[in-house]
């Protein structure tokens, strides 16, 4: 049995996709938490600390890239491995930016998000803001309508 290396989420849209992903990641020793929209993953980030998203560019109620770059404007740390079958043009824009630590095309081949998990993940969890205040609810809600109170 493989040692625990840390706590992983997964904001993927298609259920197949991120169970493949987990199924790749759990044996070399991440848990795996999988959320299928930005709302889901706004919740769970509020109650629980990851060592790296991984985020799909499209999803049913928003952007990655946007849910990505609101976290960051929040003070969160974490690495990200940004994932889309989006055009290479689309591609470069996103990898181009600070906020993601790894752009990967797909259909993503095992051995490349192994790999980029392996290479990205931290081996500490940072310290982060542990829940969202009224004026970060405010800010969100520009970008999430949802996030409204």
């Amino acid at each position: 049995m493989t040692d625990f290396k840390g706590n992983i989420l997964i904001v993927e849209d298609e259920a197949l996709v991120a169970a493949n992903y987990s199924d790749h990641l759990e044996p070399l020793g991440y848990h795996c938490r999988i959320v299928n929209n930005v709302a889901q993953a706004l919740t769970i980030i509020k109650m629980e600390s990851f060592n790296l998203l991984i985020c799909d560019h499209d999803l049913p109620d928003g952007k990655g890239i946007d849910l990505i770059t609101a976290l960051r404007n929040l003070g969160w740390k974490t690495p990200v491995c940004y994932l889309s079958a989006a055009q290479n043009t689309v591609l470069k824009e996103i990898q181009d930016l600070a906020e993601i630590s790894v752009v990967l095309s797909k259909p993503v081949d095992k051995e490349d998000l192994c790999k980029a998990v392996e290479e990205n993940a931290l081996d500490e969890i940072p310290n982060q803001p542990s829940c969202i205040n009224t004026k970060e609810r405010e800010m969100l809600s520009k970008v999430f309508p949802f996030c409204k109170s």
